[in-house]
């Protein structure tokens, strides 16, 4: 019988340990939905954002289907924090939004302002004060035609 390399390296590659398979030290990992919402020209996307360990600055990009004339999101949010603090932004085409996490302190808000003019997108950059790990991060979000308020706005929840 003939050795075949490609299913070997293939079953190689599935037995490789799952340590090997934990994202780099620093990187922000993000997972996003978005549920079916037929006729729905702006439907909600909802994501889930981790960093195991912060090894200096990180951050993630967001975007939401939508038609190019819409120019604004709006994004339910929640972060926790396991250990340390980390300084949140929230960048689009706006002055950044900015509130910091703290173990034991989530921040829970709305956030309401204008995407990105360039890729109609919305940046999370996160800045570490001292050593912190285990942030997470649910942001439910969608992209709308005009805001409701018109200076990005931050409406924290109790």
């Amino acid at each position: 019988m003939p050795l075949r390399p490609l299913p070997l390296a293939f079953a190689a590659a599935l037995a490789l340990p799952l340590a090997a398979c934990s994202p780099p030290q620093g990187v922000a990992i993000t997972s996003c939905t978005t549920a079916t919402q037929p006729g729905v020209s702006n439907p909600e996307r909802d994501c889930m954002m981790r960093v195991e360990d912060f090894s200096g600055s990180t951050e993630a990009m967001f975007s939401a289907d939508g038609p190019g004339f819409y120019r604004h999101y709006e994004a339910d949010a929640r972060f926790e924090i396991e250990r340390g603090s980390v300084l949140v932004r929230v960048h689009g085409s706006h002055d950044p939004i900015e509130f910091l996490v703290e173990a034991g302190r989530p921040w829970k808000g709305r956030i309401v302002a204008r995407l990105n003019r360039q890729n109609h997108r919305f940046r999370v950059s996160m800045e570490p004060r001292g050593e912190a790990a285990g942030l997470q991060a649910r942001i439910r979000h969608r992209n709308v035609l005009r805001s409701m308020v018109s200076p990005p706005e931050v409406l924290p929840h109790g």
